[in-house]
């Protein structure tokens, strides 16, 4: 088999949809319903954190300060423990990231742990979603940017898969 790729497809509102030009075999679906995170927004690298919260395709979280220690994160903290099993960010400038992690605290606010990590190149408006097995149910969630000059994120989420 030659010429296998992956692509994801964003499908807002849709019960169907066209495949890209040259695709005539779907090997794997994953459906996922975007959750608003309800919780409490942070972050420690400058910009408006509630905005990559709002549901607003328009406002992005855009961070410029670099923190050595954590690199630049957006999170949530929440007042009870909340399990996030399917996170995404959606992108509000084009970059290379070298270290994209997905993390939580148990507390809120020390100990953070990741889960997973992602590197690449993204553009803007492009999500990029993970899944986080094994995830416990804790106080804080975060992603944390490192190795960036910059952070951009319209929009946080967490996903029903």
């Amino acid at each position: 088999m030659t010429g296998v790729q992956t692509c994801a497809l964003p499908i807002f509102n849709q019960q169907q949809i066209e495949l890209p030009a040259g695709v005539n075999l779907i090997g794997n679906l994953t459906r996922r319903s975007m959750q608003r995170q309800i919780g409490t927004p942070f972050t420690n690298g400058g910009g408006n954190a509630s905005l990559a919260f709002d549901n607003d395709l328009d406002t992005s979280c855009t961070q410029t300060s670099v923190d050595p220690t954590n690199g630049l994160s957006i999170g949530c903290t929440f007042a009870q423990t909340t399990q996030v099993t399917s996170a995404g960010v959606l992108f509000g400038l084009a970059a290379v990231i070298d270290n994209l992690s997905f993390e939580y605290s148990i507390d809120g606010v020390t100990d953070w742990t990741a889960l997973t990590s992602v590197q690449g190149t993204v553009t803007k408006g492009q999500w990029v979603w993970v899944d986080l097995d094994g995830a416990p149910a804790a106080l804080g969630w975060r992603v944390r940017c490192q190795s960036s000059m910059f952070f951009s994120a319209t929009e946080i989420g967490r996903a029903h898969v």
